[in-house]
């Protein structure tokens, strides 16, 4: 197993035992009840109980239920611009997915929609603000990252995400999202600029066994269209051949997604050339 996978299982148990034992016993429920009423003054009050080191864990726990949401998710969702403001000054990761593969950006109230987008300008770490600000396809903070240089351009969210995957997951979200002048939303030149800075970022998979293009031949839409073609021009074969889990290719995944006449077209040249 891959040992970056190994660290990201070892945190969530980690979290799970800080919440269930000595340090946090008995208290998970009360953290989660206090998140979802909005109760910032009570999430403040059972943080400040604990080790700042294992704050990050408790901020990113997912919830012991089937939705599996992490308390980012769950205030971004009600509206609570004052606690999701508090979870990722404490390190809440905005790009981890629930259950169903939903992000606090897909399910956000407006009052609290720009303090998710803005937040890769607000965290002091630059592994995260790589990680934030290529999923949001913020192209100038990306662009100053990589500038600054000394970061790995593979490194991985809490979902075992890449910057690079992370562009291209969750697309279609963002097309529908109105960026003001802070944040340019430019997708493929964040790909670009990934690819350009370290080659190897096409090998990376997701634990579902899913690259990038896997991932981008799945949407539909002129962003899709571009990336694609992209990652087309910067791939070799195996990364276009590649099945993830299931045995799928990403010509499977163009296949599937709807009206791709164009990218199935792209792949299958690709593929045959």
């Amino acid at each position: 197993m891959n040992k970056f996978k190994v660290c990201v299982e070892q945190y969530h148990d980690l979290a799970a035992s800080l919440l269930q034992t000595g340090g946090g016993e008995g208290r998970e429920d009360d953290f989660f009840m206090a998140i979802e009423r909005g109760d910032v003054e009570g999430v403040k009050c059972i943080l400040s109980s604990i080790q700042p080191l294992d704050i990050k864990s408790w901020v990113n726990l997912k919830k012991a239920d089937e939705t599996r949401d992490t308390p980012l998710i769950i205030a971004a969702s009600r509206g609570y611009p004052e606690l999701v403001k508090l979870l990722i000054q404490m390190g809440a990761d905005p790009t981890v997915t629930n259950a169903n593969n939903i992000t606090s950006l897909h399910v956000t109230k407006d009052n609290c929609r720009e303090l998710i987008i803005k937040s890769a300008t607000r965290t002091p770490s630059k592994t995260t603000a790589l990680i934030t600000s290529s999923w949001l396809g913020n192209k100038f903070t990306v662009e100053d990252i990589l500038k600054r240089g000394q970061v790995d351009v593979n490194t991985r969210n809490l979902d075992y995400f890449t910057p690079l995957l992370l562009v291209t997951r969750d697309i279609q979200i963002f097309d529908k999202i109105s960026f003001d002048d802070t944040v340019e939303y430019d997708p493929v030149h964040v790909a670009a600029e990934l690819i350009s800075y370290n080659t190897n970022v096409m090998k990376a998979c997701d634990d579902l066994g899913r690259n990038a293009v896997h991932l981008a031949a799945g949407h539909t839409g002129p962003t899709a269209q571009k990336l694609v073609d992209l990652l087309l021009n910067n791939c070799v074969d195996e990364e276009v051949e590649l099945k993830d889990s299931r045995a799928n290719t990403p010509l499977h995944y163009a296949t599937q997604s709807g009206d791709r006449e164009i990218e199935k077209g792209d792949i299958l040249r690709y593929i045959f050339l």
